[in-house]
């Protein structure tokens, strides 16, 4: 399914399995992506970090993840960037594993069939929404001229916190013991893809776990 959000528009894909397993990748106006996945299941708790390695093909990345819960959906979220994207349509199959020190704990597997027009038609929704922002910003900026209450205090500055880039690739992975090959889900519903369908899904604490990645460095 493709949808558009404020100003973002994402694909989100639903897997049978332990806790029904969802991906979703976004990308935002500014064209920054973001992968979000999530399981009823999983005992991740808001804001958790941990070091998060994502193998797609015969290509692995590595960075930072932050877990974030929504109702009674539990997940992480990472940044990416247009390589993995690219991956991520052209590849059959994504494994994430949680690293700790020289422990590695697979997390899941998920077949990738579709995804490369899920991410073609995200792609064609990003620009529509990038107008309509850029529209509704210009209407902002005039209006904000006019000032609600010209005789309240001024207001203070706002904090800006600092971000972590995408995560990046490791080496090309042959054949590595630490990362254990195992059977993926299978998609439990994957119609054509409808862009601009909105899901019913709160996102909200999604957002707030991508904004509070702060860079550890």
């Amino acid at each position: 399914m493709v949808f558009d959000a404020e100003d973002a528009c994402a694909f989100a894909r639903h897997f049978e399995g332990p806790g029904s397993t969802n991906l979703m990748v976004s990308e935002d106006v500014d064209g920054e992506l973001v992968l979000n996945v999530s399981n009823y299941g999983w005992s991740i708790g808001q804001d958790d970090r941990f070091t998060l390695r994502i193998r797609i093909g015969n290509t692995s990345f590595r960075g930072p993840a932050i877990g974030y819960r929504s109702g009674i959906s539990r997940g992480f979220v990472t940044r990416i960037d247009q390589q993995m994207l690219n991956l991520i349509g052209s590849e059959n199959l994504i494994q994430f594993y949680r690293l700790d020190g020289d422990n590695v704990t697979f997390i899941d597997g998920l077949r990738l069939d579709g995804s490369g027009t899920a991410i073609a038609l995200m792609r064609r929704c990003v620009p529509e929404v990038r107008t309509r922002v850029a529209r509704e910003r210009a209407e902002r900026e005039r209006l904000a001229q006019f000032p609600r209450d010209p005789f309240a205090a001024p207001s203070p500055p706002t904090a800006t916190v600092p971000r972590n880039g995408p995560m990046t690739a490791e080496p090309v992975l042959r054949s590595r013991p630490d990362l254990p090959l195992t059977p993926p889900r299978r998609i439990y519903s994957a119609p054509a893809p409808e862009p601009r369908a909105r899901p019913s899904t709160d996102f909200s604490n999604v957002t707030e776990a991508v904004n509070s990645l702060a860079d550890d460095d």
